[in-house]
């Protein structure tokens, strides 16, 4: 019975998890099937002589998971769905296919292929369990004496990971080989005779793999890396390595490694360009291992030419109320932030990014440490300062305007006061101005005075005294007129100037120039109402103020004899047919496909003597959903809106349109590219799959002429690209 299985290619294990993961979240049965969720992914194993026989991959729903357990009912009570495969690391299992050849459940890994082929018998019911014979157990044998382990550990440890690191080349090796492109994968044979890999971004080389000793194998490790570089939890960074470098790896979902970046200096450069390549926004790059807590200092010139003048910066429309944060893009195409203080005026400025997503992940960081006092360094020129802002790693995530410091006003203190003397002689002359004088000024200048007087007739006596006191008399008379004058004024006010938002500066905020905001359409005004109406772009191309006073869009239908109309009903009537007459056939492409064979776009691969799987029905693994009720510019409409609510539907849309001879992508198609057809039964070429977009080489034997029914795309370079109504699946034609 086993003989009626042969065996096939490898079985691939990299979409799903190892045996013990199943074992660790399900209890063990003797039969059944066990349904189990770990975070937002569901599972299912199979049960069978007490151990675990088939293991599920990861589905998104529970509903896909229920799903996916009654195929599996349904499927393996037929034993020619059992495929028995060599595996990667040795041994044998089974894949467990749908009707349409979709592999639903792979086998636990069997010794031997008669092994793997009892395990189909077993799960199809083809055998029957072995009878369980009652044995005595069997006395246990005396403990023998521990011999002392040999203590060489690590050394072995050490070998292995040796090894591990020898299927990689230097990274020359790939930029030597692998042929070059601005972003994609690169594949080639290197001198050793092992199948290699490499992915490009932005020109260079990124990512590397292992040697494989098939091109297969090569090519399976690739796919698995196309699409597990894209999951954020599928990336695994590693550093600082002894030569203080890091970098990151890319896992399957079984936790295999399946490749890995080229040297980066610190852990946030390995994780910017990790995020770079997943094309979505992404969390917070992680925090560097040995980051320190220090920021680094750094001049104001090495970085204030990446930043725009403060003016640019103010005056943006609020998109963060509780932190006070406005985004923007500016008019030279990049993104920026700026965080407002209180007052309204410019806290923190951004360097320009390229996108939105990388904004807001620098972003992440400035909210994070904005109000840390030890991540600012304050960089003096003269008068001015600019304080930045470091996160834990030393880089620059924010700067704050030119500011002048504020030097507190200089009041001038009166002129000295004369000696002691000379003072105590000035009052005494001037004892008529007591009612004039405060009291407690008039005090101390009597008792001068008078000490004076006596002090001049003790040492000359008689009327000598007056000769000395005219001089002083005449003194007092110059007092008198000239105190008044003397006394000293207050000093005029110090003019402090302030810096306006426009960089200029003003004696106050109220001399300052009015504010300006930016506009949509790039220009600038006094306030949001001031700005140019913002029109929409209507159904028919024209503009206007809002969506409700475009024209009414016209929605029409293809009548029987060829015209148009509003409604089915508003057709002219269908002439009754004449009793020989035959009903006329539908539309059928009939625009012949490309010849069927290998190529390294996997839309268009079909492997070299390959057996199309037959396909009897459509509908069970569904791309974009059922569109019959769909007119072609509808379902281009439902492609938009897929393309901009999901990263991974955009990154394969642009993949099928960059393949049909769109440079843009799907940005370049719009709805006159597609068009209503018919294909005819037996068409073969590539049909997709499924929500990860999984492709096979079929043939359309449906039994339902409906399933026919596809959108076809005009391609810029000649392919034969369809959508398939019943399902929204992809279709390429080809002979």
């Amino acid at each position: 019975m086993e003989g009626e299985i042969s065996v096939r290619k490898i079985v691939q294990l990299d979409d799903y998890k190892d045996i013990a993961f199943f074992k660790k979240n399900t209890k063990a049965m003797e039969s059944g099937f066990a349904k189990f969720s770990v975070g937002d992914q569901y599972y299912f194993c199979r049960y069978i002589d007490g151990a675990i026989a088939l293991i599920s991959q990861d589905y998104t729903s529970e509903t896909g998971r229920d799903n996916g357990v009654e195929s599996v009912k349904k499927n393996s009570k037929i034993h020619q769905r059992f495929k028995i495969g060599e595996m990667k690391k040795g041994g044998y299992g089974l894949s467990l296919r749908a009707g349409n050849h979709q592999e639903i459940a792979i086998s636990r890994l069997c010794k031997t292929e008669d092994e793997a082929g009892h395990l189909a018998g077993r799960l199809s019911g083809k055998v029957r369990a072995k009878a369980k014979v009652a044995t005595k157990p069997k006395p246990k044998p005396k403990p023998k004496p521990k011999p002392k382990a040999k203590l060489k550990p690590k050394a072995a440890s050490a070998s292995r990971r040796k090894a591990v690191e020898q299927d990689y080349k230097p990274l020359a090796f790939y930029e030597r080989q692998a042929a070059k492109k601005e972003n994609g994968f690169s594949s080639f044979k290197g001198e050793d005779g092992k199948h290699y890999f490499a992915y490009y971004q932005k020109g260079r080389v990124e990512l590397i793999s292992e040697g494989y000793p098939t091109k297969t194998a090569m090519t399976t490790g690739l796919e698995s890396t196309r699409k597990n570089r894209v999951l954020e939890k599928r990336i695994q960074y590693k550093g600082p390595f002894k030569n203080g470098m890091y970098d990151y790896r890319v896992k399957a979902g079984n936790g295999k490694e399946v490749a890995r970046s080229r040297w980066y200096k610190t852990a946030a450069a390995a994780s910017g360009a990790a995020m770079l390549g997943w094309g979505v926004a992404a969390a917070a790059m992680p925090v560097a291992a040995k980051a320190s807590k220090k920021p680094v200092e750094k001049k104001p010139a090495d970085k204030e030419n990446d930043y725009l003048p403060c003016q640019a910066y103010r005056g943006h429309r609020v998109n963060d109320e509780k932190n006070n944060i406005a985004f923007f893009k500016h008019k030279n195409g990049q993104f920026y932030f700026v965080l407002y203080d209180t007052d309204g005026d410019v806290r923190l400025r951004s360097e320009g990014f390229r996108t939105a997503q990388e904004r807001d992940q620098e972003l992440s960081g400035v909210v994070r440490l904005k109000d840390e006092e030890k991540y600012y360094v304050r960089l003096e020129k003269g008068q001015h300062y600019i304080d930045v802002l470091h996160d834990e790693t030393g880089r620059e995530v924010g700067r704050s305007c030119l500011r002048k410091k504020v030097v507190a006003p200089v009041v001038k203190a009166p002129a000295a006061v004369a000696p002691a003397a000379a003072a105590s002689v000035a009052a005494a002359s001037a004892g008529a101005l007591a009612s004039k004088a405060p009291a407690a000024a008039v005090a101390p200048v009597a008792a001068a005075a008078s000490a004076g007087t006596a002090a001049s007739a003790a040492s000359g006596g008689g009327l000598r005294w007056l000769f000395w006191l005219l001089p002083l008399l005449l003194l007092a008379l110059l007092l008198l007129f000239g105190l008044k004058n003397c006394q000293p004024k207050s000093a005029p006010p110090v003019a402090v100037a302030v810096s306006c938002w426009d960089g200029s500066e003003a004696k106050t905020l109220g001399e300052c120039p009015a504010r300006l905001v930016d506009c949509w359409d790039g220009t600038q005004a006094k306030n949001a109402a001031a700005c140019p109406v913002k029109l929409v772009t209507c159904w028919d191309g024209t503009q206007a103020k809002t969506l409700g006073a475009c024209p009414a869009e016209i929605q029409t239908v293809t009548c029987w004899d060829g015209s148009t109309a509003e409604t089915l009903s508003a057709c002219p009537k269908e002439p009754a047919p004449k009793p020989a007459e035959l009903a006329p056939e539908p539309v059928v492409v009939t625009r012949g496909g490309d010849v069927c064979a290998p190529s390294d776009n996997p839309l268009f691969n079909v492997p070299s003597f390959s057996t199309p799987a037959n396909v009897t029905r459509l509908g069970t693994f569904p791309q974009f959903g059922e569109s019959h009720s769909l007119s072609a510019a509808q379902f281009y409409n439902k492609l938009a809106a897929r393309y901009n609510s999901s990263t991974f539907d955009a990154a394969y849309l642009n993949l099928v349109f960059r393949s049909l001879g769109y440079k843009g992508g799907f940005s370049d198609a719009n709805a006159s590219m597609f068009s209503a057809v018919s294909l005819p039964q037996g068409t073969k070429g590539v049909l997709g799959y499924g929500e990860f977009h999984g492709n096979q080489y079929s043939q359309l034997n449906v039994t339902s002429a409906r399933d026919l029914e596809a959108f076809n795309v005009r391609a810029a370079n000649g392919r034969n690209v369809n959508f398939m109504k019943t399902c929204g699946n992809f279709m390429y034609v080809c002979e």
